[in-house]
């Protein structure tokens, strides 16, 4: 179950996952999520792990940080855990002992927002400390203002494109892994699982509303992915998600209740 609260300005202000899941394989922990603004820009989140309590990482908190524009330029991370003692060695067998007794909110990212003089988001980066060896991300844009193309790095490695088309009422990106020398690893031989990732094309169909109905995740040779079918009820409001691992064969419905 997912509950989340909102505000009089209908931004989420609490959120408590207990034994959500995603889909058949992958589930969420159970986590407390509480949002704290500034008039209406995000300014901390704080995530509290109540199976985990008294547990190193049990908690954790973002800050976000904004310019005169009002655009987020840094997004800064913690976790509430034990550290090492000053001038502990480094060795494998690590021990209780060897850690401070009380737990203190260690850094574990920071990360920098920079934009285009149109306001557009142009590039998220993380040059020192992040969770994640993919640290740095960069967009750019059509002349309607519509994300053409997105590039994820490690460092200066170049990890995964996605390029975006658009319709009436649909879109779609397409997402391609690249290898150390840069070459796009779905034209490796197949037989090499190690070397070989396919393509994955994302398509989405939208109402006249331009809320998403269907994502349909194929590969380039047509295999079938995942699916994702949303409806909504009379206010537009979310009323029921379906995920699809295998054609014609649900394996997930989430059901949306509001009060």
């Amino acid at each position: 179950m997912k509950k989340v609260k909102f505000n009089s300005d209908s931004l989420v202000i609490y959120e408590e996952y207990r034994g959500y899941k995603s889909d058949n394989a992958n589930s969420t922990s159970d986590v407390n999520t509480t949002y704290i603004y500034k008039d209406t820009l995000l300014t901390k989140t704080i995530k509290y792990r109540p199976n985990l309590k008294g547990v190193c990482c049990d908690s954790s908190k973002m800050e976000f940080f904004y310019n005169n524009k009002n655009l987020l330029e840094k997004r800064i991370a913690y976790d509430y855990r034990r550290i090492l003692k000053k001038g502990m060695p480094f060795k494998d067998n690590l021990t209780s002992d060897d850690f401070e007794k009380e737990r203190q909110w260690k850094l574990s990212s920071e990360t920098f927002y920079s934009y285009d003089n149109l306001g557009r988001k142009i590039e998220y980066n993380a040059p020192e400390k992040h969770w994640s060896s993919q640290n740095r991300y960069v967009w750019t844009y059509d002349n309607q203002n519509r994300i053409k193309e997105e590039k994820s790095f490690d460092q200066e490695r170049l990890i995964w494109t996605k390029f975006y088309e658009y319709q009436k009422n649909s879109y779609k990106y397409t997402m391609t892994w690249y290898d150390y020398e840069g070459n796009p690893r779905h034209l490796k031989d197949k037989s090499k699982s190690w070397e070989y990732r396919p393509q994955k094309i994302c398509e989405y169909k939208l109402n006249d509303n331009g809320q998403e109905l269907e994502e349909l995740a194929t590969t380039e040779t047509g295999e079938f992915i995942s699916k994702l079918i949303t409806e909504y009820d009379i206010k537009n409001r979310i009323a029921k998600t379906t995920k699809y691992l295998e054609k014609d064969k649900p394996i997930m419905t989430h059901i949306y209740v509001y009060e």
